[in-house]
């Protein structure tokens, strides 16, 4: 009797170190590695595990992800330094390949059957994201609004454009300059003719440097 059939297919598996890099001073515990299977897919990973750290305060860890089917792969590491469940400014990051940039895939590798791939070190560098909030609001019977907003970094802004419904965009002539992280800045108080301000969506445009990187950020408010 002839018997046919399909060969088991062995798993595959990738390891690799995740380590602090120089000069940060924050352990590597409670750091995560996930894989991804496309490159345009780095919100929603294939499958994340946790480092193994040596020690509770250790600077390098290790990690292996196991029963992975053939194909390319990504890899990229992360620690919720500041508790807020996602990646943002504060956070330690890095990508297989260097590097810690929110939208970039890092290096690609290829996993055949049956192989246990050493993927070496990805270093975990301080992630830091440029961030403005802002809020607005009416005064003087509603004829009259005010907007404030805030960097999380110091950065030169160069122009600041409001959008306002119904109105159109107004650059304000007297936001560009130094502004220092944390402190509060005010676009003044913004009339049309002593009509009712508008309220919904408004807009605003920054645009400026920060640590010699040109950044451009719209922000979208809601007055009321």
């Amino acid at each position: 009797m002839l018997l046919t059939g399909l060969a088991c297919r062995r798993p595959n598996t990738v390891y690799g170190t995740v380590a602090v890099a120089p000069g940060v001073d924050e352990a590597v515990d409670g750091a995560v590695v996930a894989i991804y299977t496309r490159p345009d897919s780095l919100r929603i990973p294939y499958r994340t595990v946790r480092v193994v750290p040596a020690a509770p305060l250790a600077h390098r860890a290790h990690f292996r992800i196991g029963n992975l089917p053939l194909g390319d792969y990504w890899l990229r590491a992360w620690r919720d330094s500041n508790g807020d469940e996602t990646l943002s400014d504060g956070d330690l990051a890095g990508i297989l390949g260097g590097g810690s940039s929110r939208d970039s895939a890092g290096r690609a590798f290829w996993l055949g059957e049956g192989w246990v791939y050493d993927v070496g070190e990805i270093e975990l560098e301080r992630f830091e994201e440029l961030v403005v909030g802002v809020s607005g609001r009416r005064y003087a019977g509603d004829t009259l609004t005010r907007f404030e907003y805030r960097f999380n970094h110091d950065v030169v802004l160069s122009s600041l454009a409001i959008r306002f419904p119904f109105y159109g965009e107004y650059p304000d002539g007297n936001a560009p300059g130094c502004k220092l992280a944390d402190t509060v800045y005010t676009s003044p108080g913004w009339r049309f003719n002593g009509a009712v301000m508008p309220t919904d969506t408004h807009r605003l445009t920054f645009r400026g440097t920060r640590a010699g990187d040109t950044f451009r950020i719209t922000v979208v408010v809601c007055v009321e």
